[in-house]
């Protein structure tokens, strides 16, 4: 992998933290129903379907290359902006 795809994926990956931090606390309602087996449902299909996203995202940028600072950078986007966004729930 060149050092341009690193550097791409290291963006996308920073900002794609961002979107599922958004996408958190935007859906926080459904993802903390009281309904145990509701709940359940939602937040697999939720997390399927954002890793589903991410994963198409790097295969785009990088044909699919994971490494470990990805994760990093993912991590470290969307708890950089949790604070900011979790405004958003109301």
């Amino acid at each position: 992998m060149s050092l341009n795809e690193q550097i791409y994926s290291l963006i996308f990956s920073f900002f794609y933290g961002v979107f599922l931090s958004f996408m958190v606390n935007l859906n926080y309602s459904f993802l903390m129903f009281p309904k145990r087996l509701y709940k359940f449902v939602m937040i697999l299909f939720f997390f399927l379907d954002n890793a589903l996203l991410y994963f198409l995202g790097l295969q785009f940028i990088n044909s699919g290359a994971i490494h470990l600072y990805f994760f990093v950078m993912l991590l470290l986007g969307f708890f950089i902006s949790y604070p900011f966004l979790k405004k958003i729930r109301k």
